[in-house]
């Protein structure tokens, strides 16, 4: 058996399948949209900070900038097709929390659609909006309001487990503007192998305080369309708490119009065998985050692990996998020479 060569594993897969036609394409970041000018930003404060957003390798960067005396926002924004305020749409993109010197990246964003074009009350301008923040998990924020409260934001979690790190996720937001309401699907990591409905989420009751099966916007929408894809990313403040460190990746921004679309626009056929059917496939390899790290899988139920440097052999070729159970690895001993 030959040993793969060790090949460059970039998240950000280029998958050459067919597209559902209903959904428009916003921004892939194969071209610098934010120097072109697709994407505008502002900051605040400005003084003693350094936050900026680019486009590297193929993927859009937020990177929070130095915490100063004063709470940092970092604000980005792009004109996405509009999807009118009286009917409904769907928002899908790709976003991952990075591994930084081994570990999770340290990160506070906000992402979302809103129907405003600047920045006005930064939060409150989002009318759906998730957010990875330093405890390490997916949140919704959920506008509905019970009594005098708001339910707010709401923590996602598969088996008690948060986001892996260094790994692209799949998120849907189904929006229902005429119901001023939204859902969320997830897919990717060992937590999602499936597409999931994350919020609302059916099997918990308490996931949907009015029974309506949506989360409610935060901004309520007025007379102008959902046309504003936003994302806004807080270094914290010295004074207080320090909040994001590490940058956050974003990728592969689709809009569907026409209404709720849970078709990946990627076409999702170029995953891992397997176990590892949840990450998506490059050139041979797939990378399981802090999971078991890279991995050639194309030998499958052999694998190659890079960070081992030895072949192992996965025995559940079924690709039966519990979330919360480990899985055995039989590690091939080399010859005696």
């Amino acid at each position: 058996m030959n040993y793969p060569k060790l090949l460059p594993l970039a998240l950000c897969t280029t998958l050459a399948a067919t597209a559902s036609a209903a959904w428009q394409l916003v921004d892939d970041f194969s071209t610098d949209t934010v120097a072109s000018g697709a994407w505008t930003y502002d900051i605040n404060p400005v003084e003693n900070t350094s936050p900026s957003i680019a486009v590297e390798d193929g993927k859009l960067a937020i990177h929070p900038g130095v915490a100063d005396e004063n709470t940092l926002n970092l604000g980005a924004y792009r004109q996405i097709p509009d999807i009118d305020i009286f009917g409904a749409g769907t928002v899908f993109l790709q976003v991952q929390q990075p591994i930084v010197n081994g570990t999770k990246g340290q990160i506070d964003t906000v992402w979302g659609v809103s129907d405003l074009q600047v920045n006005q009350d930064r939060y409150n301008d989002f009318m759906a909006l998730m957010r990875i923040e330093y405890d390490e998990s997916f949140d919704v924020y959920d506008g509905t309001t019970i009594g005098s409260n708001r339910v707010g934001y709401q923590t996602v979690l598969a088996n008690g487990v948060g986001v892996t790190g260094g790994v692209w996720y799949n998120v849907w937001i189904v929006l229902n503007a005429a119901e001023n309401g939204y859902k969320v699907y997830v897919q990717g990591g060992p937590e999602y192998p499936e597409q999931t409905l994350v919020y609302p989420d059916p099997a918990l009751p308490n996931n949907d305080p009015d029974s309506d099966g949506y989360a409610g916007f935060r901004k309520v929408g007025g007379f102008d369309n959902i046309n504003n894809f936003r994302i806004l990313s807080s270094a914290g403040r010295t004074t207080d708490v320090i909040k994001g460190i590490d940058p956050t990746y974003f990728d592969n921004l689709y809009v569907d119009t026409s209404g709720e679309n849970l078709a990946n626009p990627l076409g999702g056929t170029a995953m891992g065998p397997g176990i590892f059917g949840g990450f998506a496939l490059e050139d041979g390899s797939v990378h399981t985050g802090q999971w078991m790290g890279p991995l050639w899988v194309e030998d499958y139920p052999w694998v190659y692990s890079y960070n081992l440097s030895k072949w192992l052999y996965v025995p559940d070729a079924d690709g039966s996998l519990e979330a919360d159970a480990g899985v055995w690895l039989w590690a091939g001993r080399p010859a005696a020479e």
